[in-house]
């Protein structure tokens, strides 16, 4: 007799289209930067680790995009679990023109209903998903992107906040 378990992981449940932005804030040089401060629309970006091949796809991918977000008036804020020195030298590494969040005790993850169950090589393990939400500046979601392509994700984000936006 062979006995076949299937697991079905529970989803994250990230925030939709219409509901509004937790509250948040992140150091940006000196000044800390509160959300409800932010006056122009903008995309927070969640992604699991720093310096991984696809994580550090999506950020050079936005790096590189990064005269079409100001054109576009578009802020950018890149958030994971690792810690505010991880993120440095992440962004000093790949020239990163953007705030990253060391979200370490998974607060904003957890707000944003990015972080859950996930599953690599058959294991499976917790961790935030990479999930984006475009926000407008009075803080209601745009857009939501529940499963990101690490490579195509910034031209994606420029295309829909083109259309939201005329």
């Amino acid at each position: 007799m062979i006995l076949l378990l299937i697991s079905i992981m529970p989803l994250p449940i990230p925030l939709i289209v219409g509901q509004t932005a937790p509250a948040f804030s992140y150091s940006e040089g000196e000044a800390t930067i509160h959300s409800s401060e932010i006056n122009s629309p903008y995309l927070i970006y969640f992604y699991p680790k720093d310096d991984t091949p696809g994580c550090t796809k999506e950020a050079c991918a936005i790096r590189d995009a990064w005269a079409d977000f100001r054109v576009a008036g578009l802020r950018v804020i890149g958030v994971s679990k690792d810690t505010e020195r991880s993120h440095q030298k992440f962004q000093d590494k790949y020239a990163l023109p953007f705030p990253l969040i060391a979200d370490t005790e998974l607060q904003l993850a957890n707000a944003f209903g990015v972080f859950g169950e996930k599953m690599f090589m058959g294991r499976i393990y917790d961790g935030i998903h990479r999930m984006s939400f475009l926000v407008a500046a009075d803080g209601t979601i745009l857009a939501s992107y529940p499963k990101v392509r690490p490579e195509a994700h910034a031209a994606q984000v420029l295309e829909d906040f083109s259309q939201l936006s005329s």
